[in-house]
């Protein structure tokens, strides 16, 4: 497969612009689109303030900042901008009608070898793209704000080419990025279901008073392993009894005596 060195980027919202800003700062030229004006209009301004944000970070110098911005080209129609990419990432609202509407527009517009990533978040894309699409069609789920948030959750269809997936594996880790790729869609995905876990059990442990919002904040910045060891490796410390155990609620599992 050819490098991926254009992209159509589809809604310019709140993920939108900044998946522009990500693959511009990626080295890939962009096209811009959304269908409200004003979401549009102030793209370029939020893009350029997040630039900002990473000059001051210092993770980006004033020169790459403006050769990011030189590759992003705002367009006003859907045709204008997937006309001839290479990539579509479709950001759009997270409705299943809008979403295959948007998908028939683009199967009249793009070139056969286009692939299509869709960001969404929980949505079964698949069934909602038309058959002769389905093997150039997958989803690339990003987490907000995806400039600093490396984590990409890559997923195919029953139908998905494996060799687009290899594709946007390459092209995002080449970019610095996290990819992670499934063998089909999972709702959630991996980080929003552990993150929907700590959340549930913090505010179960806040309902029942028995500790403070403090000491669970505590807690957990204070058991997570410090940089000698990797606190995403940590369970590996932890015998995979005691493990089970306390998944299945033992109530010996965290026993001291």
């Amino acid at each position: 497969m050819s490098k991926l060195q254009t992209v159509g980027v589809l809604g310019a919202g709140t993920m939108g612009h900044a998946l522009a800003l990500v693959h511009a700062v990626g080295g890939m030229d962009v096209r811009l689109t959304d269908n409200n004006a004003d979401t549009l209009a102030r793209a370029p301004d939020l893009i350029a303030s997040a630039l900002d944000t990473l000059v001051s970070a210092g993770t980006m110098n004033t020169a790459d900042r403006q050769s990011a911005l030189d590759r992003i080209t705002t367009m006003s129609t859907l045709e204008a901008t997937v006309a001839d990419v290479d990539l579509v990432v479709e950001a759009v609202v997270e409705n299943a009608d809008v979403k295959q509407m948007v998908y028939g527009q683009l199967d009249a517009v793009v070139r056969d070898d286009t692939i299509i990533a869709s960001n969404t978040s929980y949505l079964n894309v698949f069934p909602l793209m038309p058959e002769r699409r389905q093997g150039q069609t997958m989803i690339a789920h990003w987490y907000t704000p995806p400039y600093i948030c490396d984590l990409v959750d890559l997923a195919p269809g029953p139908s998905t080419n494996p060799a687009i997936i290899e594709a946007l594996r390459d092209l995002y880790a080449g970019m610095g990025k996290e990819p992670v790729v499934f063998k089909s869609m999972l709702e959630g995905y991996i980080a929003n279901r552990l993150q929907a876990a700590l959340h549930l059990e913090v505010f179960d442990l806040l309902d029942q008073g028995i500790v403070s919002a403090e000491d669970i904040d505590r807690s957990i910045r204070c058991s997570i392993p410090d940089d000698h060891i990797d606190p995403r490796r940590s369970a590996l410390f932890m015998a995979r009894s005691v493990l089970r155990d306390i998944r299945d609620g033992g109530a010996n599992a965290c026993s001291t005596s």
